[in-house]
């Protein structure tokens, strides 16, 4: 299954689409096989009877329009649709002895042909038993009696010319005046005629016949509550799953029911820690893991420089890079904290320093030395600011990044670049070109895939080292005040 528009959702997905949503889409389907199984118990029963004829053509010569069963399939076809019209129906209504008109018999009797012999089948449905097998009785007489009307009207229609010539010579022989030559020959005339006609009723004719009596089945045919209820689920069930496929592809966003799995295959990159929403000592053991799971890294000993991007402005990109590089100071480790974005920096903001100098100002030409704040409370840790606007940061970036910032900052141990949102400035691209290694943020309420898959293709394209991902404002994220609220012994009321 493919979505032009969103990108193409393989099997995998396709079907983990549904699995997620498995025991809804299982519900749903139970209540609308429960549904149709109430309202079919409360319809009517209705019952069915059959009946069988056979036809048999005329013989067909050889100068005929084709064999005897090509003349049996066509009559019966011929049959089957001379039992749907209106005086055959009205004369099966009145037979069946129900009282009821022609419209209601067409809406329960129906006549089929069988396309490899001369079968007829004539059924009948009715409020109960008899009442199928006296309307099939009446539709099969009604039928066998247009037949053979017709049969007749079409003979007589032949028989009338000769029988008026057999009339006529008749007269002509009543004549006193006929020479005896005259009278032979009227004789002779007379008797070819008289021969013609035998000859022609003695033809066999086209014949239906009944070799089934019209028998209804004892059990109703309908409702069937069981029946129709296991279909209607299997059908829910089909609908309902394609359905749930079809939203989780529309709606683009991260299913929060798999969300590592997912992640990891859009991004391609292991998932390094969630970080919920807000504060507290959740979030801190949040980048706790993160700092762990980046020191154990393979490329850990290669990783010095990182830059943190991630598709949309607002996804919390700011807000991982700075506490990542917090956390890492809190080891001892000579860390920097560098704000990428200089068209809406926000670092300073942040840590309440002041935007100028910094990155601007490195880039520019200025000294580490005159750029750097230290962040509050923590002194492994260099804040560099955005510094002053450029204007065009993602060239002077390029240009300048590696030479005039990274490489002074000798002393520190991990970098942490802040970056501006990827998919509206070229900025974060060429940061990350420059960093050792690049960590994708997932904001879980707002980042789509489809962007997500594009952005990480940016990244590879300008030969960026994505190593990991961060989701934020995860609901996944475990909840280490739960568990100590639950280990924790009660108090004793004496203690401090």
């Amino acid at each position: 299954m493919a979505w032009s528009t969103l990108g193409p959702m393989d099997l995998r997905a396709h079907f983990g689409a549904i699995w997620r949503r498995r025991w809804l889409v299982l519900a749903l389907a139970v209540v609308v096989a429960v549904g149709v199984f109430g309202l079919t118990k409360l319809e009517a029963p209705t019952y069915q009877a059959q009946a069988e004829l056979s036809v048999t053509p005329a013989v067909v010569g050889s100068s005929g329009q084709g064999t005897s069963q090509d003349r049996a399939i066509f009559l019966a076809s011929t049959y089957a649709q001379l039992a749907s019209t209106e005086p055959v129906l009205a004369l099966a209504a009145r037979d069946s002895g129900l009282h009821i008109t022609e419209i209601a018999a067409a809406r329960l009797l129906t006549t089929t042909a069988s396309t490899s012999l001369g079968f007829l089948t004539v059924t009948a449905k009715g409020p109960s038993a008899g009442a199928a097998q006296a309307l099939a009785r009446g539709l099969t007489q009604a039928l066998l009696t247009t037949v053979t009307a017709q049969t007749n009207q079409s003979l007589q229609a032949e028989l009338n010319p000769v029988e008026a010539e057999i009339k006529s010579v008749s007269a002509n022989l009543q004549n006193a005046n006929l020479s005896a030559a005259e009278r032979a020959a009227l004789e002779a005339e007379y008797q070819a005629l008289v021969q013609a006609a035998t000859t022609r009723q003695l033809q066999p004719a086209d014949q239906l016949t009944v070799v089934a009596p019209a028998r209804a089945d004892p059990s109703p045919v309908a409702p069937g509550p069981k029946r129709d209820a296991v279909l209607a689920f299997l059908l829910a069930l089909v609908l309902l799953s394609e359905g749930a496929a079809a939203v989780a592809a529309l709606s683009d966003r991260f299913p929060a029911e798999a969300l590592d799995e997912e992640v990891g295959r859009v991004t391609g990159v292991p998932l390094l820690a969630h970080v919920p929403e807000g504060g507290g000592e959740d979030t801190v053991e949040a980048f706790r893991t993160l700092r762990t799971n980046l020191l154990f890294m393979d490329e850990a000993s290669q990783t010095r420089t990182v830059a943190v991007v991630s598709v949309d402005a607002g996804a919390g990109k700011s807000f991982i890079a700075v506490r990542l590089a917090a956390a890492m100071a809190e080891l001892g480790v000579a860390a920097a904290l560098i704000d990428g974005d200089m068209r809406r920096p926000v670092v300073h903001e942040r840590l309440n320093i002041p935007r100028q100098p910094g990155l601007g100002n490195l880039l520019g030409g200025a000294e580490v030395s005159e750029c750097g704040h230290l962040y509050p409370d923590e002194p492994n840790l260099l804040v560099i600011p955005a510094g002053i606007p450029l204007p065009d940061p993602a060239g002077s970036l390029s240009r300048h990044l590696t030479r005039r910032v990274l490489g002074p900052l000798a002393a520190a141990r991990f970098i942490v670049i802040d970056t501006p949102a990827e998919s509206v400035f070229p900025d974060a691209a060429t940061i990350a070109a420059n960093c050792d290694g690049t960590i994708v943020v997932i904001d879980a309420s707002v980042t789509k895939r489809r962007e997500a898959r594009s952005m990480m293709a940016r990244l590879r394209q300008v030969n960026a080292n994505p190593i990991g991902a961060v989701v934020n404002r995860s609901a996944n994220a475990p909840r280490s005040t739960a568990y100590y609220s639950q280990q924790a012994p009660p108090e004793r009321p004496d203690s401090p």
